[in-house]
């Protein structure tokens, strides 16, 4: 799994993002410090394919296609499945440090 954090100042967004490079699921939870956090929710947009040689094509273009969910937050932690090969970005609302 790979993992990387970014904090957008402009729209007050902390965006998590994570890929999961094997074929089975994953469980990952996150504890959120230092900023407040301003909803109980947080959105994420999953990019997921059957396994890695997944493609579109101009026959076939929506195989592949970003979803977007809510996931709940819960006293600064968050749990979310990892679909197997799949690049998952996270953004959480926050008011300031």
């Amino acid at each position: 799994m790979y993992a990387s954090a970014v904090i957008d100042n402009v729209k007050k967004e902390l965006i998590v993002k994570l890929i999961n490079i094997r074929s089975t699921q994953q469980s990952v939870e996150l504890n959120i410090a230092g900023i407040k956090i301003t909803g109980k929710t947080a959105s994420v947009n999953v990019l997921a394919g059957n396994d890695l040689y997944s493609y579109n094509t101009l026959e076939s273009i929506d195989r592949l296609m970003p979803v977007t969910n809510t996931t709940s937050i819960k006293s600064n932690k968050l749990t979310q499945i990892l679909r197997p090969y799949s690049v998952n970005v996270i953004k959480i609302s926050y008011s300031g440090k």
